[in-house]
């Protein structure tokens, strides 16, 4: 009986498809879910409509789902950005932006609802690394212009 054990040097080449594998499997599962509840949210939107007596309801309702829509995405991008930048924190331009708490406490539901999401997030961190930190965000004069300019039209 002859077995092959792979030595480390095979081990370490199958770790990127591996990677890629679960990145993949992680994608569908995502796309498949995603689909799921939008078909749902169809059928469920077009029986408010039906109903006509609904329809605030039915806009409160879609709030909400923007809502959190909007948390998710928000939240996944401060996970992903914390990630980028973790030797120093997070930028200047992100940290102090005005949903910034609010979006961290969106991240931390992310990251415990999905861990393994959280992992790939990792894994992409440094491909987004160089780009958070060159988008440093406006000078000090380009912002009292856009403040000006806001003032301005009011």
């Amino acid at each position: 009986e002859n077995h092959h054990r792979p030595d480390e040097t095979e081990r370490r080449a199958d770790q990127p498809v591996e990677r890629a594998q679960s990145s993949g499997a992680l994608l569908i599962i995502f796309v498949v879910v995603f689909l799921i509840l939008k078909i749902v949210a169809g059928q469920i939107t077009n029986r408010v409509q039906g109903a006509g007596a609904l329809g605030t309801l039915d806009r409160l309702i879609g709030a909400a789902f923007g809502l959190i829509r909007a948390m998710v995405i928000l939240g996944a991008f401060t996970l992903l950005v914390q990630m980028a930048g973790a030797e120093n924190g997070p930028p200047k331009w992100v940290s102090e932006a005005k949903l910034y708490p609010l979006t961290t406490a969106a991240g931390k539901v992310l990251k415990a609802f999905a861990p393994d999401a959280f992992a790939v997030a990792g894994k992409i961190a440094p491909a987004v690394k160089d780009a958070v930190r060159d988008g440093a965000g406006y000078s000090d004069d380009e912002r009292k212009a856009m403040d000006d300019a806001v003032e301005k039209s009011r």
